[in-house]
């Protein structure tokens, strides 16, 4: 055949396909989109390698492995193929060059007009755009927006790369459709946001559903919603983002990443919920407790070896003087005090101080704010602990855990739990405070747990005002 007539077909094949973007081979303008709905027109960003709605390349080409296919550039009529390279119609390339017209290359080339071109390439799920309609999406809808703000949609691209979707068309459940124009691009790992009145015209239903299509009518994904599903300032979205079924959400979120439902914390619904207190909201959370008027053993930990600590809170409202108090101790039975150990330093309202056993374990050890290697922490679950006030030049027992008087042997029972006091920690409740009423105290006022839980040393909850900011 001669090369030149060869050459003249090709160039003639190339330009009737590059022109043939719809059906019966007639370009895709955007005069053309949406019909009534008007122009849909995106513009894609130059420096974006983009990957085209249902090809590979132009025209029909299935282009891979990176290189450039050009016309009349490298096939030759009976010439040798190499590299292990074959190709038909008399033509043959070399290894790298580009085969033209009907020509099957491999290694590494690639082929224009029909050319089928492997070497190597792969398609990884999340990474690659080769086949886009596994990774575009309708990620979310707004059919009523607040404020009488117009529709909306949002496609998502779940690949690593920008994805052109020329000739995808969107189709409610009634007639109308909006079908896009070349350079229509949907980022990589982001958002195209579809606004009613300019980017569509007609309205969505409150009974309603959205199909995505490809190019050759294929369904690439559809939702469907009923009223109530997405009332006034309510989104349809999939959640987790981009990846789960469609649920309604109120916090909407255009060309961004989707969320969960929040509730709207509401004062006067009988629920206390974690942003209302006392103090803001008694109709919730109940009247607040009287404030405590003095210091109070807020917690106590007695676990395995040297696992000590005395946790005590300032919930009074007003900085303490810790030099005015003392921590006494008893040990197998006895009376107040056999150990005394004074304290100091101020300590702030709402603030604690905690006292622990030099050879705490690591995570208690974090929260210690002084070390002593024995009294006042050199105590076992038979040991009683007081805390004592200065009081007219005296001091005063103010809060005890465990009492005087006759060894009680292994330990004391405390809310319910057997030898409480021994391998375990009391974490004073929130509505109690300092009590020299052992029996009393130690019916409720204290939560037990396990031995050497030492998570809860450095805060304390309580139900009252006068320590919250």
């Amino acid at each position: 055949m001669n090369t030149s007539l060869l050459r003249g077909l090709i160039v003639g094949v190339m330009i009737t396909t590059l022109g043939a973007c719809g059906e019966d081979g007639q370009g895709l303008e955007p005069a053309l989109i949406g019909g009534n709905n008007g122009p849909l027109v995106r513009m894609r960003d130059e420096e974006t390698p983009i990957s085209e709605a249902g090809t590979s390349a132009e025209a029909g080409i299935n282009a891979e492995a990176g290189t450039s296919a050009e016309v009349d550039t490298s096939a030759e009529v009976d010439t040798s193929a190499e590299a292990g390279t074959s190709a038909e119609a008399g033509t043959s390339a070399e290894a790298g060059t580009n085969a033209v017209a009907d020509t099957n290359a491999e290694a590494g080339t690639n082929a224009v007009a029909d050319t089928n071109a492997e070497a190597g390439t792969s398609s990884e799920p999340g990474t690659s755009a080769n086949q886009p309609e596994q990774f575009i999406m309708i990620n979310e809808v707004v059919p009523s927006a607040l404020d009488d703000g117009p529709d909306w949609i949002e496609l998502a691209n779940l690949s690593d790369q920008a994805i052109d979707i020329r000739g995808w068309v969107i189709e409610d459940d009634g007639e109308n459709s909006i079908m896009f124009a070349s350079n229509t691009i949907v980022p990589a790992r982001g958002y195209l946001h579809l606004v009613r009145g300019i980017d569509f015209m007609f309205g969505l239903g409150k009974n309603d559903g959205l199909s995505l299509k490809t190019s050759d009518g294929s369904v690439v994904d559809r939702t469907q919603w009923v009223e109530g599903e997405t009332s006034s300032g309510l989104s349809w979205a999939r959640i987790p983002d981009m990846i789960g079924d469609f649920e309604t959400t109120n916090q909407v979120t255009p060309a961004g990443v989707n969320r969960s439902f929040m509730v709207t914390e509401v004062c006067g619904d009988s629920v206390c919920d974690e942003t209302e207190r006392c103090d803001t909201c008694p109709e919730d959370c109940g009247v607040c407790a009287a404030c405590p008027t003095d210091l109070f053993i807020s917690e106590y930990v007695e676990g395995s070896g040297n696992t000590k600590a005395i946790e005590l809170y300032n919930g009074t409202g007003a900085d303490i003087d810790l030099s005015q108090y003392q921590l006494w101790n008893i040990a197998n039975g006895g009376v107040w005090a056999e150990s005394v150990t004074d304290l100091e330093g101020v300590l702030p309202s709402g603030q604690v101080w905690v006292i622990c056993h030099q050879d705490i374990d690591p995570m208690g050890a974090q929260q210690c704010d002084e070390l002593f290697a024995t009294n006042p922490v050199n105590f076992n679950g038979d040991d009683a602990i007081g805390l004592a006030v200065l009081s007219a030049g005296e001091y005063v027992l103010i809060d005890q855990i465990g009492e005087e008087g006759g060894d009680v042997g292994e330990a004391w029972d405390v809310s319910g739990v057997t030898f409480a006091t021994k391998n375990h920690t009391l974490v004073r409740q929130p509505f109690a405070q300092g009590s020299v009423d052992w029996s009393q105290a130690s019916l409720n006022d204290w939560v037990v747990y396990e031995r050497d839980t030492t998570e809860f040393l450095g805060s304390h909850q309580v139900e009252n005002s006068c320590s919250i900011p």
